[in-house]
């Protein structure tokens, strides 16, 4: 199989390419080869032979996005739809990847089948992106993942959230965490090994996924349950989600229903402490 991946060198590009490199022919071009705001770009792409594009590349900082919707929507929609042109005009397989800030918050897990309501400008550019892929092309996944961790921080960061509150508690910092913003944190090492089953066993039951970690937690309990694993003790503060006086509107519960893709695929997904716990041990927090 050949696959054409997209955003390789991100948090979840690095995870995906490192995941399939020993079992696909996978071409991975840079940022210089493949500049995704040049319009001749979808000339170039469309020149590749490939079965299955994963697209991994957005624009993701939503306090940039607000200030730039018109760019934002230009690389998280429009470019969007010129790969999802090309992906029906060589019937292959394209994998993209969404938000599950376009859930509407909520106190129970959130399904696929939900109604979604987009709060800021970055969501609003992933709902209309999944809605230009499913309006163009049959043959198409779309994974909205949430609360992202691997081993490559994200893009324009030096540290993802848990290696930063590791370094925060160590330097005895004052950490205040949010308590009532509620998510399914999700490992990038899972979200690989779910795409390399997809291709490994040709799956085809096409269509829009939640995929993260089992489970649901809030951003302090995930802080505690960090410092708990690695052994460091420093108390968290909890506050509420309005003392945060943040600019930009986040949804307060987007944790995940993951039913349909452990179903679909067959697949075993585990309770989010445990792909904490790896990621930790992986990173030698911990033994």
């Amino acid at each position: 199989m050949k696959v054409l991946l997209l955003g390789s060198n991100g948090q979840l590009g690095s995870a995906i390419l490192n995941k399939l490199k020993k079992e696909c022919k996978v071409i991975s071009p840079s940022k210089k080869s493949l500049n995704f705001l040049d319009p001749d770009t979808a000339r170039k792409i469309n020149k590749i032979n490939f079965d299955y594009l994963i697209n991994c590349v957005a624009l993701q900082n939503l306090d940039f996005a607000e200030k730039n919707p018109l760019l934002t929507f230009k690389i998280n929609t429009d470019f969007v739809l010129k790969l999802s042109k090309i992906c029906k005009k060589k019937n292959a397989v394209f994998v993209h990847f969404s938000t599950d800030y376009v859930y509407k918050s909520k106190r129970k897990l959130n399904r696929e089948t939900d109604k979604i309501k987009p709060l800021n400008i970055y969501a609003l550019s992933k709902e209309n992106a999944e809605k230009k892929i499913k309006s163009n092309h049959k043959k198409f996944f779309i994974f909205r993942i949430a609360s992202l961790f691997g081993i490559k921080p994200p893009s324009g960061k030096k540290d993802n959230f848990i290696d930063s509150i590791i370094k925060k508690a160590n330097k005895n910092e004052k950490l205040k965490i949010v308590n009532n913003q509620f998510m399914s944190p999700t490992s990038a090492k899972l979200v690989a090994e779910v795409i390399e089953k997809l291709i490994k066993k040709k799956i085809s039951k096409y269509g829009i996924y939640n995929l993260a970690s089992d489970g649901k937690c809030s951003w302090y309990e995930f802080a505690n349950k960090i410092l708990k694993i690695v052994g460091i003790k420093n108390k968290i503060i909890p506050v509420k989600y309005n003392q945060l006086k943040l600019k930009i509107k986040r949804p307060l519960n987007t944790s995940l229903d993951i039913s349909k893709v452990k179903r679909n695929f067959k697949i075993n997904i585990k309770k989010w402490d445990y792909y904490l716990q790896d990621y930790l041990k992986e990173k030698k927090y911990v033994k």
